[in-house]
């Protein structure tokens, strides 16, 4: 797959290269990847959580 990424992107990926963060484009691109993907879940957990929370209070409010 093939993307393009906008001058501002490439900076940052270069910054992140030159500061010793990560070792190649590869790298970067992944570890964003990383946190992408932990971040959607931890998303995805408090929906579930929300909806939980959210069935509790209607349950309860029934029960009045």
């Amino acid at each position: 797959m093939n993307i393009q990424l906008k001058s501002e992107q490439e900076q940052f990926i270069r910054s992140q290269i030159d500061r010793g963060e990560c070792q190649t484009a590869e790298d970067v691109i992944s570890e964003a990847f990383k946190l992408l993907e932990a971040r959607t879940k931890k998303i995805e957990e408090l929906r579930q959580k929300i909806a939980v929370g959210t069935a509790e209070i209607a349950n309860r409010q029934m029960e009045k």
